[in-house]
């Protein structure tokens, strides 16, 4: 009997020590509230690394990740409780949580803001209450260990993004009693399986056939899916969603069928393994993004029926060759084809009116392109670092060019400017190396802040009369040595328009070109001193008979003339002063000779 009482007592002290002990053991390190209505629900960390959320009614949703009140512990959180009487969890709340391996939730739980449990690297299972009915954006994205989920009956809405990028997640499945969601084989579908909802991206096949069912590929539905390499769309699918096939890295070949009446935007982005697609005649759209860093795409054919190309939609294809733009398109968007630096050859149709920001930028291997008639605007570094471009037309349809629109396009020899420009903006042609001599035309007022720095080559410009300001550094670091000045109208010039340059200024005597050349301390040299008059009455001008003429000449051509000679200026560098539009205009200027319009 007195053996059995000693036992007794031992008992009850080791359970009394077990007691103490785990009580020593998990202390509340920090706490506090953490409630929409601020201290409707409270927190406490022990320090054993669990996280407990007590309360009624929902948590706060913060606005990034660092708002959380226990952001500086996130490392050390291992397991989280969220008591019973808890409906909500808000956004970012156990967001990079990397170190959280278990998580208990209440079946008070209403709903999941966005990214609650984002980037919980080490989360391998969650068991999602009956009683939630929304799973918002992003809530278990990144979550790398996870690899089974379980959808309850009660789920009206999951967001297409929820469980994106969780690589080693194979299976998604749904209560049987949903009435909202169904899962074959893993993957998440619609109830009545016409809208393809996710398919988990740690699923280990290379290929996949899509069901007849299916009229609709949803959003996400098969991001980060790197073990696909062939995907089998049928023509019972008419939509294909938002970043549907988005950095599935494997995928090689997609052949779209004729049903398909929408892509939407970035649909196949960062599919960088995607070596072709064919995109049927009834799309009539490619969105933003949609072919977004396809690195290894060579060619695409877009059908006559695109009306639309959406910015950055080819953007940092990087060995895409050539592109036809279909007739019905009317702007090229912002970004459409930056960083395509293979890109050889481009064909405008007349249909165009706009080429907007950046949207040819950086393609270093585009040595042509053709502007037509119909383009009225350029926007900001549309053309900007196309290193191998030769030779540029801009059409006189062209009434505004943005900022930084060709510079740095170091290959450039020859521009033609529209007639109808205005103003030349700021750097517009700034870093053309290559340039050499480049004829202002008649129509523009203003010349921008450094439109044409940083031009070694460019050793002559001819400013016309129509001039009104020269802004600062339009001209710095240029090899300029022939100012051509003809106008005689007033020009506000930046003192440091033509910053540590020091060129020969040619102008008439008396006009205020002469003076401001002359207060800059330029070389000038007075046109009306130096003009050779040719008869009125002349119609040809015959084989070298103005050959080896210095540089000063300039030769006054009549409209009369309708003749002139291919060697008729042989080794000689004069000027031609003729009227607009003349014979000897057209002909100088196809023989590359600085004219001055009469």
């Amino acid at each position: 009997m007195r053996n059995r009482q000693l036992y007794l007592v031992v008992i009850v002290n080791i359970i009394v020590l077990l007691f103490y002990g785990s009580a020593m053991a998990s202390e509340i390190v920090v706490s506090g509230t953490c409630g929409m209505e601020g201290d409707n629900i409270i927190w406490n960390l022990d320090n054993e690394g669990t996280l407990t959320i007590s309360g009624i009614g929902a948590m706060k949703n913060w606005r990034d990740n660092t708002s959380v009140p226990w952001y500086s512990q996130k490392p050390i959180i291992k397991k989280v409780i969220i008591n019973d009487g808890v409906t909500l969890v808000g956004s970012y709340a156990f967001n990079l949580c990397t170190n959280l391996i278990d998580i208990a939730l209440p079946n008070s739980l209403i709903a999941f803001s966005a990214y609650a449990f984002s980037d919980c690297t080490n989360l391998s299972n969650v068991t999602i209450p009956n009683s939630v009915t929304t799973i918002s954006s992003f809530v278990f994205s990144d979550c790398s260990s996870l690899t089974s989920i379980t959808i309850p009956s009660s789920v009206e809405r999951i967001d297409t993004t929820a469980f994106l990028n969780c690589t080693n997640l194979f299976e998604i499945l749904a209560s049987n009693d949903s009435v909202s969601y169904t899962s074959i084989d893993g993957i998440l579908f619609s109830k009545d399986q016409r809208e393809l909802i996710f398919y988990p991206a740690g699923k280990r096949n290379v290929k996949y056939m899509i069901p007849n069912s299916v009229t609709s590929i949803g959003s996400c539905a098969f991001s980060y899916c790197s073990n696909l390499t062939d995907i089998t769309i049928p023509n019972s699918v008419t939509n294909i969603g938002s970043s549907a096939f988005s950095d599935c890295s494997g995928l090689k070949s997609v052949s779209i069928p004729n049903s398909v009446t929408v892509i939407d935007g970035g649909a196949f982005s960062n599919c960088t393994g995607l070596l072709s697609i064919t995109i049927p005649n009834s799309v009539i759209s490619i969105n933003n993004n949609t072919f977004y860093n396809c690195n290894k795409l060579t060619n695409i054919i877009i059908p006559k029926s695109i009306q639309n190309i959406g910015s950055y939609a080819f953007c940092n294809c990087s060995n895409l060759r050539s592109i036809i733009i279909p007739e019905k398109v009317e702007i090229i968007d912002k970004c459409t084809f930056q960083n395509c630096t293979n890109l050889i050859s481009v064909i405008i149709p007349d249909g165009v009116i706009g080429i907007d920001n950046y949207a040819f930028a950086y393609c270093l291997n585009l040595t042509s392109i053709t502007i037509p008639n119909s383009v009225t605007w350029i926007g900001k570094n549309s053309f900007a670092c196309c290193s191998s471009l030769k030779d540029l037309a801009i059409p006189n349809s062209v009434l505004s060019i943005g900022d930084f629109a060709f510079s740095a396009c170091s290959s450039l020899k020859r521009i033609s400017i529209s007639n109808n420009l205005t103003s030349i903006n700021r750097f517009a042609f700034s870093g053309c190396s290559s340039l050499t001599c480049i004829k202002i035309p008649d129509s523009v007022v203003d010349i921008g802040v450094s439109a044409f720095a940083d031009n070694p080559s460019l050793s002559i410009i001819i400013i016309p009369n129509s001039i009104k300001r020269i802004d600062k550094n339009a001209f710095y670091k240029t090899g300029l040595k022939k100012l051509f000045m003809p106008g005689t109208s007033d020009i506000t010039i930046d003192d440091d328009a033509f910053f540590e340059i020091n060129p020969t200024v040619y102008c008439y005597e008396n006009t205020s070109n002469e003076t401001w050349a002359r207060n800059k301390g330029f070389s000038v040299v007075l046109l009306n001193q130096k003009i050779l008059t040719l008869p009125s009455h002349l119609t040809e001008i015959c084989s070298e008979a103005f050959a080896n003429l210095p540089a000063t000449e300039v030769i006054h051509i009549p409209d009369s003339v309708t003749r002139i000679a291919e060697d008729a200026f042989k080794e000689s560098n004069v000027i031609i002063l003729t009227p607009k539009d003349s014979y000897a205009s057209y002909w100088a200027e196809v023989h590359e000779m600085i004219v001055l319009d009469e």
